[in-house]
């Protein structure tokens, strides 16, 4: 593939519980979160009869909750990071009904059709966001690997000609009282009953993918270049009878080597990865299986990092976040190698990579 047929980022913007994109990526480097007890969420205690419930620990973005619709809440996080996202790609509203949207989120509690929330969610971002509709826009329910799913679609359809613009993201909120109720019972989330749960948290992001080609056309310089990718299934996912053993991982991280190398060969082993684990158990299990068996394939000093540290778990915007921080990484060429590699595995047998490089410069060889 030619360099100017490249599938670069040209936009990424953001809204978590520390900020938009350049202070959530300072509160990352620095090592902040803003992740607190929750009086108005309570999750069971040990003995479901006889303990009394424990506050909820999560980190919530801006504004403050007024008590809306979840579905609400999502378009009320979604718009300042597609704001964001439009600005800094310099994406005009007269460019924008060009574009083809995906957008992944939680697949909705309480029954409610997934199809039924999608269309609620687009239609209330266009309206809210006074934006024209877009040429095509879609909702995806994958789970953590959602959004790099959507970002290797967008890539295809932009490398065929099929599409001029692509606008990639995800949108999560915990307040939901039937989510977290569910996800308590199930032992998900941190609490005194449940040391391996996880916190969970608000966010937001989106990325808009071009060719290179066409980012020169229009004048704009690339926050990064997609240089590789993989998508795979894990045959034991959560809930499996079997124990995982990361062969989806595996099989996704070898992909994306693979395609960076170009020609079949694996590219460098990857010095840096930024990975959606969130403090769970089995996520980090995998984890390590999968450190063990790609020897050749991952640098033993690597970097890792991992968000959820300091934004709690963000869900189905996993993605479009960890693609939205490393583009910010290079653009303040603070990046700690020139490849970022990207992983995320969905609670089903959703699992990606995605390798990301910045401009000529920065990154450490």
């Amino acid at each position: 593939m030619a360099d100017a047929d490249a599938i670069v980022v040209t936009g990424a913007g953001v809204l978590t519980s520390l900020g938009q994109a350049a202070q959530s990526w300072a509160a990352m480097r620095a090592g902040f979160s803003r992740i607190a007890e929750r009086e108005d969420f309570h999750l069971l205690g040990p003995d479901e009869e006889f303990d009394l419930p424990s506050a909820l620990t999560a980190a919530e973005a801006p504004p403050a909750w007024d008590g809306s619709h979840p579905w609400d809440r999502l378009v009320e996080l979604a718009l300042p990071a597609l704001d964001e996202a439009l600005e800094s790609a310099r994406l005009t509203r007269r460019a924008w009904p060009a574009a083809h949207v995906s957008l992944c989120l939680r697949t909705p509690s309480g029954g409610a059709a997934p199809a039924e929330m999608g269309r609620y969610v687009l239609e209330a971002m266009w309206t809210d966001g006074a934006l024209p509709k877009p040429r095509a826009a879609a909702v995806r329910f994958e789970g953590h690997a959602a959004g790099a799913v959507a970002i290797v679609d967008a890539a295809r359809a932009l490398r065929a000609g099929e599409r001029t613009c692509c606008v990639v993201g995800g949108a999560e909120t915990f307040l939901d009282p039937e989510a977290v109720e569910a996800l308590d019972r199930a032992f998900r989330l941190r609490s005194e009953r449940s040391a391996d749960g996880y916190l969970p948290g608000e966010a937001a992001a989106f990325v808009v993918l071009e060719t290179a080609t066409r980012a020169a056309e229009r004048g704009v310089k690339p926050l990064a270049t997609l240089a590789g990718y993989g998508l795979a299934d894990e045959p034991r996912p959560l809930g499996s009878d079997e124990p995982c053993a990361a062969e989806g991982l595996c099989e996704a991280i070898r992909q994306t080597a693979a395609r960076a190398g170009r020609g079949g060969a694996a590219g460098p082993p990857a010095a840096w990865v930024l990975s959606d684990q969130n403090g769970e158990r089995h996520r980090a299990k995998e984890w390590a299986l999968a450190v063990s068996r790609l020897h050749e394939f991952l640098d033993p000093g690597l970097e890792l990092w991992h968000p959820a540290e300091n934004f709690g778990d963000t869900g189905s915007a996993s993605v479009p976040l960890l693609t939205a921080m490393a583009a910010e990484t290079f653009r303040r060429e603070a990046a700690p190698a020139r490849g970022a590699l990207l992983v995320a595995s969905s609670d089903g047998p959703a699992r990606a990579g995605l390798l990301l490089r910045g401009a000529t410069g920065t990154g450490k060889d």
